[in-house]
């Protein structure tokens, strides 16, 4: 797993997400060669189309992503990224025979007045939150506030409802509540990366208005 440069930081969070604090790309490396890859954070990157790439994602500690995020020296070995329109790099462990999609390919409508949201995350410093404005980065998905207060309820781990790509724990919850009339997308978290999804999921499409983001975030 490497740190990506600024440069392509800025690129990968001008792109929306393909689920909750990841992207699936194809990353040009700087011999010229192309690589799935999937992104966490808009800022760790680790090749798909290696078979180790589902071990590491599986077994990494939190403490060594962590480690790497903050610490490491950025590398130059990927010098593009193409945002995929695949959601999962590994295929799903439990196959739903329901006709419910993602967000991303619902129609687009707008919040109601008061509703709230909840985006999960590994990392206190989430990059598609800007800190400084309190708002949500254009492209960023999140679930109901209904539906974490579920998961956390039942003591669902947020990494199977919401189909995420790495075992990494996650330790935050961002309370998101948007203005009245905000575009987003609903949707429900399609089975992927070996894990059942199920969980309901928004991707604000053009982002939150500033200040609708509380901070910090919610210690799990």
């Amino acid at each position: 797993m490497i740190k990506v440069t600024e440069v392509i930081q800025k690129k990968l969070l001008s792109m929306p997400e393909s689920g909750m604090g990841f992207q699936i790309v194809d990353a040009t490396y700087s011999d010229r060669s192309k690589k799935e890859c999937i992104i966490l954070n808009a800022t760790l990157a680790e090749p798909t189309n290696d078979r180790s790439a589902q071990v590491v994602l599986g077994s990494i500690s939190l403490q060594e992503a962590e480690r790497i995020y903050k610490f490491a020296l950025a590398s130059t070995e990927i010098v593009d990224v193409q945002l995929k329109a695949d959601k999962g790099i590994f295929k799903a462990s439990v196959v739903r025979l329901t006709e419910a999609k993602g967000a991303d390919r619902a129609p687009e409508e707008q919040t109601k007045k008061d509703e709230h949201f909840v985006r999960f995350s590994h990392f206190e410093d989430d990059k598609r939150i800007d800190k400084v404005n309190k708002r949500a980065l254009q492209g960023t998905y999140a679930t109901t506030n209904e539906d974490a207060e579920y998961c956390l309820r039942n003591r669902i781990n947020p990494v199977a409802r919401y189909a995420l790509p790495s075992a990494l724990t996650i330790e935050y919850a961002f309370q998101i509540n948007p203005l009245e009339k905000t575009p987003i997308k609903r949707g429900t978290v399609e089975p992927a990366n070996n894990q059942p999804g199920g969980g309901a999921e928004v991707l604000f499409t053009k982002g939150t208005d500033n200040n609708t983001v509380l901070l910090p975030p919610q210690k799990l």
